[in-house]
């Protein structure tokens, strides 16, 4: 998962990856911190959080304001099912003082006519024409919508919507520490649902205000940070500074000439930088004498910020 990124995009970013003792695959989004460090805050989610196309993903910036041991477990298409499958992963976040769970996508849950993968982005089909076929989430629900009809689409984002807060329940019940959900999109939860152009509309992908709620009363506190119309990012090389075709021709034959050099999907650095802002005001939002005894140093971080 974080693998791939790296061989991909290694000509513009390197993720510091790390392996945890014990774990050959299971490649991490650096820097490395110790799994037993005391106070540890953990993030969870999907490339969002790993930080595709960013050098500093808001994970280490919260992490380095409050200078506390940090793991950034952000993966490529990941689901909650992802993490309650695994329970190397799922120990880390029982032993997490502060567990921070970004938006996953609803289309990233098995329910329905689709199981997802190990690399929850890639779904299978389980029954109909297609059944046993395996391809990526956006082509899966495009033939759904296509060859199965509109209410079989309809029907599915139902199953997986119930799913996806079944499977929160699991994760609020086995995270002991203090639990922040961050909402992290280009729309207010619920706007995100436009599946005219999409069968899959907005990431992350068929959650909504209901869901949101949901998650809420199982005791997790939620976050919102949104940036609209996020601008694309151009991507240059990080030696040269010149611009460079990530997805090239070879491996990418398919994509338009005018984005290989370009990110027009995942969370750019400027929503990055405005999670890590939204994440930490909302945990200083404690006691009084907590809100005064950090506050010159959240000017230092975003007078910093400003001056990068």
């Amino acid at each position: 998962m974080g693998i791939g990124y790296q061989r991909v995009d290694r000509k513009a970013y390197d993720y510091d990856l790390w392996f945890p003792d014990g774990q050959s695959t299971l490649a991490l989004r650096g820097p490395r911190t110790r799994l037993e460090a005391e106070g540890k805050m953990t993030f969870i989610g999907a490339a969002q959080t790993f930080g595709r196309f960013v050098e500093t993903p808001f994970a280490a910036q919260v992490g380095s304001f409050f200078e506390s041991p940090t793991l950034n477990l952000g993966f490529s298409g990941a689901g909650p099912e992802f993490y309650l499958k695994n329970d190397f992963l799922m120990n880390i976040l029982q032993t997490s003082e502060t567990v921070v769970v970004q938006s996953m996508s609803a289309r990233s849950v098995t329910a329905g006519i689709f199981e997802a993968q190990k690399n929850n982005g890639v779904l299978k089909f389980l029954s109909g024409p297609r059944e046993g076929e395996t391809m990526l989430a956006l082509e899966a629900y495009r033939i759904l919508r296509k060859e199965y009809g509109e209410d079989k689409l309809l029907e599915q984002i139902t199953a997986v919507q119930q799913q996806w807060i079944k499977l929160h329940r699991q994760l609020a019940k086995q995270v002991k520490g203090r639990k922040i959900f961050l909402w992290l999109s280009e729309t207010k939860p619920g706007e995100n649902i436009q599946l005219d152009n999409s069968p899959l509309g907005i990431f992350p992908h068929f959650v909504n205000e209901e869901m949101v709620s949901a998650v809420q009363n199982m005791g997790f506190e939620i976050v919102e940070c949104i940036l609209k119309s996020m601008p694309p990012q151009i991507l240059v090389n990080d030696k040269t500074g010149i611009v460079e075709p990530v997805f090239d021709k070879e491996k990418f034959p398919n994509r338009p000439e005018k984005l290989r050099a370009m990110n027009s999907y995942y969370a750019t650095p400027e929503l990055h930088d405005l999670a890590a802002k939204k994440l930490i005001e909302h945990i200083l939002i404690l006691e009084e004498t907590e809100r005064r005894r950090w506050k010159s140093r959240l000017k230092r971080f975003l007078a910093n910020m400003k001056g990068a």
